[in-house]
């Protein structure tokens, strides 16, 4: 009968736990989800953003007795204290993990659960359970971090600290010792992301301002999917910083394939030209190209993953960058399970590709029939129009690619359109030494393109993605102009972000700035998927860029960042990154 009561006081807590006050709460005042909003989940701080302090007060209170009444039955109707701390565990767990959202949607809710905690220490208070000094010192060390830090989680990991380590210097018995272990350590680990974030500089302080998807118009924020190419990618991340020279890279190669995507920076500071301002939270998943060309399912997975991180904090759209855009049919498969729109990127990719080309050919055109030209990755779609459309202002190309067939076949197209072009086709780099114009293009995720390939004062303009042109060219070979494609920089005097993209201080792929502009302008229907681009979409992406103040970099890129130009190409602005 003892054993009976004890399993239903314990099932009282989880279901009691499981009541979701926050979501009902927020309901019945705003008739919205709460999931929908903020952080999606559906506690004290959350209903805070949405709803306000009143109710975020009322929730509290509520989610702290959700927890206190099972606590005080468990205590009166037992005789044990594992009955009692393994009731009060169980209404945590049913904050954390409600039977509620399970029953409706198949899934659980998402919570902290520091609330319910308070409210079971409050119940062992006042049954005697613990000293009456213990809890309210944990209240002050969580106000004093809080007030000294700025950071609700901070706070909350030093509360529950402090009673995990004040249960040890007082005769306690050993299951109120254990609850107060375990209440932590749960803690810590509903509180993982966050220490993540703190790490990386990127945790979200108190009374930091934050857009919120579908309700703030003053700031849009939308989000953006990164991956390291190198191995020492990986530690520009302070979380995975302290692993560097601890572990093996093999085996944080194999680990990193188990690891879900996460938030590594949030570039802020983004301003238009008429005043809207924007975010753009960066989304790591750790993958290598190798691992994501290597392993597709796996690559789509993260890819869906990396949108629900960034539906969680409030991202409206989120952009694919790099290798992660051609995963799942070049994003459509990653769409059709995104809870927000999804965009490769590729509609202004190609607009910036196309004028910044424009723009460098209109720089060099009366040196193009003098010069020997070379186009590396001739062989794929991008190499062959750059040899199609410069051919007649040339005298002399070197088509340079993987397939000798393929170069052949357009090397003969290329002859029978242009009489007086003397164009060579060959495999590897080697003869690049003799070029004075090289234009660039492969998807080789390596640099292909050395020093040592390189003619004195030669002019590079590299449109591969990742880079082609080896990163140390730039400090080797100070007489070589290197210029990079596709690159923008993004309007704002302000712009702030940790991380090194590649792409120079203020600059950014093109994809990531028309995931920016589908944000700002609301644009979700013009979205870029699959294989091919719309033209109009081209044209709309690279109009509205020039108007919001988005300059395709058309100058060499060094180690000090260069002004770009407009993306009209012939309106050019200098502006401080």
């Amino acid at each position: 009968m003892q054993g009976l009561s004890a399993a239903a006081v314990v099932l009282l807590g989880y279901l009691a736990g499981s009541v979701p006050f926050g979501y009902l709460l927020v309901k019945a005042l705003r008739g919205i989800d709460i999931r929908d909003y903020g952080s999606h989940n559906i506690g004290m701080s959350n209903v805070a953003r949405v709803a306000g302090r009143g109710t975020a007060g009322v929730c509290l209170l509520l989610d702290a007795a959700k927890s206190l009444g099972p606590v005080l039955v468990a205590h009166y109707t037992t005789a044990s204290a594992w009955a009692v701390v393994a009731t009060a565990m169980a209404a945590s767990l049913g904050h954390a993990y409600s039977i509620f959202f399970y029953i409706k949607e198949r899934k659980f809710s998402r919570g902290k659960a520091v609330a319910t905690g308070l409210g079971s220490f409050l119940g062992l208070t006042l049954t005697g359970a613990i000293p009456p000094w213990m809890l309210p010192l944990a209240v002050c060390i969580w106000y004093a971090t809080r007030v000294a830090t700025r950071y609700a989680s901070v706070a909350s990991l030093a509360g529950a600290g402090t009673l995990a380590v004040t249960v040890w210097v007082v005769p306690l018995e050993s299951p109120y010792r254990l609850f107060a272990l375990a209440t932590f350590l749960f803690v810590v680990w509903k509180h993982k992301e966050n220490i993540g974030r703190l790490l990386d500089g990127t945790e979200v302080r108190i009374g930091e301002r934050v857009p919120l998807a579908n309700i703030d118009d003053d700031e849009v924020a939308c989000a953006f999917v990164i991956h390291p190419f190198v191995p020492e990618d990986w530690w520009q991340s302070r979380r995975f910083a302290w692993l560097r020279g601890w572990v093996p890279v093999s085996v944080v190669r194999f680990l990193v394939r188990f690891i879900r995507p996460m938030k590594n920076d949030v570039v802020t500071g983004i301003t238009t030209r008429d005043g809207r301002r924007a975010r753009c939270y960066l989304i790591g998943v750790p993958l290598l190209p190798e691992q994501i060309k290597g392993d597709e399912p796996l690559a789509v997975k993260r890819a869906v993953q990396a949108a629900e991180v960034a539906h969680a904090l409030g991202a409206s759209v989120v952009g694919l960058g790099a290798f992660m855009s051609v995963v799942g049919e070049k994003g459509l498969a990653v769409q059709r399970q995104s809870p927000i729109p999804v965009t490769n990127g590729g509609s202004l990719t190609a607009g910036s590709v196309r004028l910044g080309l424009n723009a460098l050919v209109a720089q060099v055109a009366d040196q193009l029939e003098s010069s020997t030209v070379a186009v590396v990755g001739a062989n794929g779609v991008v190499g062959v129009k750059i040899c199609r459309d410069l051919a007649p202002m040339m005298r002399h190309l070197l088509m340079v690619g993987t397939d000798v067939a393929r170069l052949e076949n357009v090397a003969r197209l290329l002859r029978k359109a242009n009489p007086l072009l003397r164009v060579e086709t060959m495999v590897g780099c080697d003869r690049l030494i003799e070029a004075d114009i090289i234009f660039t293009a492969t998807s080789d995720p390596n640099p292909v393109i050395y020093s040592r390939h390189l003619k004195e004062n030669a002019l590079v303009f590299d449109i591969g993605r990742p880079a082609d042109v080896d990163p140390n060219v730039i400090a080797e070979r100070p007489d070589v102009k290197v210029i990079p494609g596709g690159t923008i920089r993004m309007p704002g005097e302000a712009v702030r972000y940790h991380l090194d993209l590649g792409f120079g201080p203020g600059n950014i792929p093109a994809c990531m700035a028309e995931t920016i502009i589908i944000a700002l302008e609301h644009a979700y229907d013009r979205v870029t998927l699959g294989d091919r681009t719309n033209s109009e979409n081209v044209e709309y992406f690279v109009r509205k860029a020039e108007e919001l103040g988005f300059d395709v970099v058309a100058q060499p890129h060094t180690v000090a960042s260069s002004p770009g130009v407009t993306l009209t190409a012939n309106k050019g602005h200098r502006r401080s990154a």
